[in-house]
């Protein structure tokens, strides 16, 4: 399992479609959005076994809009390694 990111954005008329798709997946308690304050983007950190698997929490009328990253911490120790590799 690895952990990503996930941002998703709509806009104020998809706003209400998106949540309704969020509480009907019961994914909605993943997100931190910002549609309260006119900002109608979300963000999820999840744990998933690919970025396929991990974008099924998005509703799907906004899956190709969504941006995804598999992140990890860094290390101070990891930063010295690619440090070494440059």
């Amino acid at each position: 399992m690895a952990l990503y990111e996930i941002e998703l954005s709509h806009n104020d008329t998809e706003c209400l479609r998106n949540l309704d798709e969020l509480v009907a997946k019961d994914n909605l308690g993943k997100f931190y959005l910002g549609c309260e304050s006119g900002i109608h983007t979300g963000w999820a950190t999840i744990e998933a076994a690919s970025e396929t698997d991990a974008l099924k929490i998005v509703p799907e009328f906004e899956r190709s809009r969504a941006s995804i990253a598999k992140v990890s911490k860094m290390t101070p120790e990891r930063v010295k390694q690619i440090h070494s590799m440059r």
